[in-house]
């Protein structure tokens, strides 16, 4: 597995890892009208579109050796913050160290750049949750946050000493 920066031609993976991602990990907290109102070819034009249009973030793929996409993740680096936007892997590939391998290339992005922090919110009641507490985040606040016609918690979750990260990645 390599965790290589997106391109375009990843769109359509990304794009079902995406639904198919929120449809399982969301089935039973967000409203069902809405998961049902995900397409595929939507998502695949918003995630070329972002790929193409967003210099502010880093979209980053894992990827098999033979270039399935397994994983993706996406961070904006703001000031000595970084903000994890979005990391989703297939079902397939689910506890097999993808997620894994994406935090270990945000520390070492971080020590590189000298961030300080990563931050990320996640809907609160997410089943996936435990993946960033495993790691040592450790919760920092909560908002609510409007998706489609409902508004729902969010929470915030943080590493603000990435020793803990460091250490819980080896």
């Amino acid at each position: 597995m390599i965790i290589r920066a997106a391109n375009i031609q990843d769109a359509s993976s990304i794009a079902k890892i995406h639904v198919d991602g929120w449809r399982q990990a969301y089935a039973e907290l967000i409203d069902q009208d809405y998961l049902d109102s995900m397409d595929y070819l939507a998502s695949e034009k918003k995630w070329i579109a972002n790929l193409t249009n967003s210099a502010d973030m880093v979209y980053l793929v894992a990827s098999s050796k033979d270039n399935q996409i397994l994983g993706f993740c996406v961070f904006e680096p703001v000031s000595l913050k970084i903000k994890l936007k979005a990391l989703y892997v297939g079902s397939t590939s689910q506890r097999n160290g993808v997620g894994k391998a994406f935090l270990k290339y945000l520390l070492e992005y971080s020590i590189r750049h000298k961030v300080k922090e990563i931050i990320v919110w996640v809907l609160k009641d997410n089943p996936f949750l435990r993946f960033y507490t495993k790691f040592g985040a450790a919760y920092s606040g909560e908002s609510e946050i409007q998706i489609g016609a409902k508004s729902y918690i969010q929470l915030c979750y943080k590493w603000g000493d990435l020793d803990i990260l460091k250490s819980t990645l080896q």
